[in-house]
């Protein structure tokens, strides 16, 4: 139950909660890990890390949660679903995590722009 809690709570089947903690150090050391290793899909992490920001500026919390696949969680079984067709469609092109991050960080997030579609949408060149 989230009584008065404003933000925005993702569900992950990753363990991936940790991510909001490993952030400093991966700033502090340029997004190596403390083995010294590239964090993997740094792209995307640094894009997650410039959404994550742009949020709080603008006032609101995100907090990742873990969820357990398959145990009856209605939420992730849509989403598995969704995942599951989404395999038949056909394979799309990976978005240009640094293009939406400098997009995000040079116009911080505004209130009504809902989600990170948005600004995937508005990184698209329509020819």
């Amino acid at each position: 139950m989230y009584l008065f809690f404003f933000g925005i709570v993702m569900l992950l089947l990753i363990e991936f909660v940790g991510f909001t903690d490993w952030l400093p150090g991966w700033r502090r050391r340029n997004f190596t890990t403390s083995k010294g290793t590239p964090v993997k899909n740094v792209e995307l992490v640094k894009y997650m890390d410039a959404l994550f920001s742009s949020r709080q500026r603008s006032g609101q919390q995100v907090r990742l949660e873990h969820v357990r696949g398959h145990a009856g969680e209605e939420g992730n079984e849509g989403a598995d679903a969704l995942a599951v067709s989404g395999t038949k469609l056909q394979e799309v092109e990976e978005p240009d995590w640094d293009a939406l991050r400098f997009i995000l960080e040079k116009e911080p997030m505004r209130r009504g722009m809902s989600s990170s579609t948005e600004l995937a949408d508005a990184s698209v060149s329509h020819e």
